[in-house]
């Protein structure tokens, strides 16, 4: 792999009974090209796909990241025990010390090459994984929102509102309505 590279990755929340007239008619127009076999050439087809899936994942991922690997950096292998550990750990705190001594590395520097290789600090990752965990559990099941919050690692249901509120622009329980 080439320094530099960047990979996007998306995770997207199933949603149903939505009508998006972009995706609509994006859809058309990808259809209708490779119904008439392509007559602007393949590029027109790649621009729409690419279109849409841009629009796709601006307004449906649940979650996104680019992880960018740069000279410098944490090595994919320290990269995946780190996140790992949160998954594994989520719900439990989680400090820079002891992700340093899980991948032997001193604390200034695991920050430093972590947020090099992922574009975010370890917290900002940390509360990334926790909001997206917290929107599918909101979406997908039927928890109370107490149990949500101490699943993805808040204290309290306050706590947990006010991060979600913050970064979502509405409350846990306004975000299910809605979905």
């Amino acid at each position: 792999m080439s320094d530099n590279l960047v990979r996007p990755q998306a995770n997207f929340i199933i949603q149903k009974g939505i009508k998006d007239e972009q995706v609509f008619h994006l859809g058309l127009a990808l259809r209708s090209e490779l119904q008439a076999g392509n007559p602007s050439g393949p590029l027109y087809a790649d621009l729409i796909s690419r279109a849409l899936i841009a629009h796709l994942t601006t307004r449906y991922a649940a979650h996104t990241t680019a992880t960018q690997l740069h000279q410098g950096g944490l090595t994919r292998r320290t990269l995946r025990q780190i996140t790992d550990y949160f998954q594994s750990y989520l719900a439990e705190p989680i400090t820079l010390r002891q992700l340093a001594e899980l991948v032997q590395l001193n604390p200034y520097h695991l920050a430093r090459a972590f947020k090099q290789s992922t574009g975010l600090t370890p917290h900002q990752y940390l509360a990334d994984l926790r909001l997206e965990r917290a929107k599918y559990l909101l979406l997908q099941t039927d928890q109370p929102i107490a149990q949500i919050a101490l699943q993805v690692g808040y204290s309290g249901q306050n706590h947990f509102s006010a991060f979600f509120r913050k970064h979502t622009f509405m409350t846990p329980g306004t975000f299910r309505k809605l979905q």
